[in-house]
């Protein structure tokens, strides 16, 4: 028996919602739907596809955010390996009471393992050589005043990113709860009409939807192999697939043909031997899974080069 799952993916689902939109003002009312309207669907769909809009627009202004705060962290951390350099002459190659003012914490010399260590040890060397103008290296911009810009900088660029991951939060909180909406209002459809529908009425497909009480599609072929066998001739093997009671082998030869074509159909076997391959060629297979109630989406893409 064929089923109708909710899609996971997202513009699968708003698709599902678009076909049943599309037909339920032409036979809502003549099916007799109560529940499941079009102004509803369309109203939980335009929901549904304004929220995660917005939520994806939120989320690309994530990136050149995301590159400015490496961008940041890389010149603090070259800043701090300098500052160390500078100022062993002064406090010694070891850690010791001296480097307390430096503020290098956990009695290491290392540097820092996160960025808000690191922004914290920026800060502290910015009030160090304020304080200790004769250890700073002008020549090396190891100085109270770089070190005051790479603190503001890093700590602006990591609020900027905190306050957009904030931002994307929200959105998504909101998205979230429009796309359960839809997902529930396409159940209550489906629902609605196994009540109201023959399990083999053809308004079904009109809403986009799998017959009930048709056979199901095919599971997709799986696991194709591909074997020389001889002068432009291929064996190609793959898995039996569920419910399939045929399979077209197609092919597509690079630089010769523009789509993939079907040379062969076989029935009851998961097997085909393929001839008249031309030579020198690079040779893309792959299987269709076929039955009374439709194809599966093709196998996976297997490519066999045949000798000159």
């Amino acid at each position: 028996m064929a089923a109708n799952p909710i899609p996971k993916i997202l513009d699968e689902l708003f698709t599902m919602a678009e076909d049943a939109v599309d037909w339920a003002n032409q036979f809502e009312a003549g099916i007799g739907l109560l529940h499941n309207k079009e102004l509803a669907i369309r109203t939980d769909l335009t929901d549904g596809i304004t929220k995660e809009e917005q939520y994806q627009g939120e989320r690309s202004g994530k990136k050149p955010l995301s590159t400015t705060v490496r961008v940041q962290d890389s010149n603090v951390k070259t800043y701090i390996l300098l500052a160390r350099d500078v100022l062993v002459p002064h406090l010694g190659g070891q850690y010791n009471e001296a480097w307390l003012e430096t503020g290098f914490p956990n009695n290491s010399l290392q540097l820092p393992s996160t960025q808000s260590a690191r922004q914290a040890l920026v800060g502290l060397l910015r009030d160090y050589f304020t304080n200790h103008p004769t250890h700073e290296n002008a020549a090396l911009n190891v100085t109270a005043a770089r070190a005051a810009t790479l603190f503001s900088d890093f700590s602006a660029a990591r609020s900027a990113l905190n306050a957009k991951q904030t931002a994307i939060g929200q959105k998504k909180a909101l998205r979230d709860p429009a796309v359960e909406k839809l997902k529930a209002r396409m159940r209550g459809l489906i629902g609605e009409l196994d009540q109201l529908l023959g399990p083999l009425d053809p308004r079904w497909l009109a809403f986009g939807l799998n017959m009930p009480g048709a056979v199901e599609t095919p599971d997709p072929a799986e696991s194709l192999v591909l074997t020389l066998i001889g002068p432009g001739a291929v064996f190609a093997d793959w898995d039996n697939a569920l419910r399939a009671l045929r399979y077209h082998v197609q092919i597509f030869v690079v630089g010769v043909d523009t789509d993939f074509h079907t040379v062969q159909t076989v029935i009851g076997e998961s097997e085909a031997t393929l001839t008249g391959l031309p030579a020198g060629r690079t040779v893309r297979v792959r299987i269709i899974s076929v039955n009374d109630a439709g194809s599966a989406p093709p196998s996976d893409v297997v490519e066999i080069v045949l000798p000159a």
